[in-house]
């Protein structure tokens, strides 16, 4: 096996297709020493990756009610942002 990555942002991929052969390059690096995790992991991959086919998300992830609020403003206001904002000032 190679040596560790210096940085865990090596792992880090832009698309699906780079996330699936870096998922692949990691596999094979562990099936000699451990095959039964390798199978483990080939069988997890479309799971884990699912994510990757989403669509990029549009809305400000934070915790801040204010920049929440600013958040959906500067996105725009549609059905869903008004239910979360009245959800947001009922939980407060």
């Amino acid at each position: 096996m190679s040596s560790p990555p210096s940085s865990p942002l090596q792992f880090a991929q832009d698309n699906a297709e780079a996330a699936r052969a870096q998922w692949r390059k990691v596999v094979e690096q562990l099936r000699p020493k451990l095959p039964k995790l390798a199978g483990f992991l080939d069988e997890a991959a479309p799971d884990v990756l699912a994510y990757m086919t989403f669509p990029p998300h549009r809305t400000k992830h934070s915790t801040n009610p204010s920049e929440r609020l600013n958040g959906e403003i500067i996105v725009g206001i549609n059905e869903d942002a008004i239910v979360r904002l009245i959800g947001a000032i009922l939980l407060e």
